[in-house]
């Protein structure tokens, strides 16, 4: 019984990290890009790429343990450790987050190029939701593992 409820967890959790994956793959590859031209003007979308890419690497990280697991009851384990390493660098994060959110609101509203780049981004095949939402899902990661760890400690 409790080797089916691991089971459970660990593939929905590797569900949500593929995702996850996608979503910092989005923004990582595409933020810099999209604010090269303007960076005299965006230190705070640089340090909010910056951030972005550190939380990339920790989560990229985390799926390919989660991947390998071969004994779901493992999980309640890394997934309190990766939840201590990434817990600074999300605190960080979501303290700055208005101002990031702002800032790129206000470069899209005060730059025709910056907004034009981001309409053709969300236009593509490659972004299936507005990109301040995917920014904001980001976020929600933290919100969507409460119920996890509630599943895997409560005896």
């Amino acid at each position: 019984m409790h080797s089916d409820v691991y089971n459970f967890i660990l593939e929905d959790l590797l569900d949500h990290e593929r995702t996850a994956a996608r979503d910092f793959r989005l923004v990582c590859e595409n933020l810099p890009r999209l604010v090269e031209p303007l960076l005299e003007s965006s230190a705070v979308a640089v340090q909010l790429t910056k951030k972005l890419k550190e939380l990339r690497d920790a989560q990229a990280k985390f799926l390919e343990e989660l991947s390998s697991i071969e004994n779901a009851s493992q999980l309640a384990q890394r997934l309190l450790c990766v939840t201590h390493n990434v817990l600074p660098i999300y605190t960080s994060l979501l303290e700055q987050y208005p101002i990031y959110i702002a800032a790129l609101d206000q470069l899209s509203k005060n730059n025709l190029e910056f907004r034009s780049a981001i309409s053709k981004l969300e236009e593509s095949g490659q972004c299936y939701i507005a990109f301040n939402w995917i920014l904001l899902k980001i976020l929600h990661r933290l919100i969507a593992w409460r119920p996890v760890r509630q599943i895997l400690w409560v005896p």
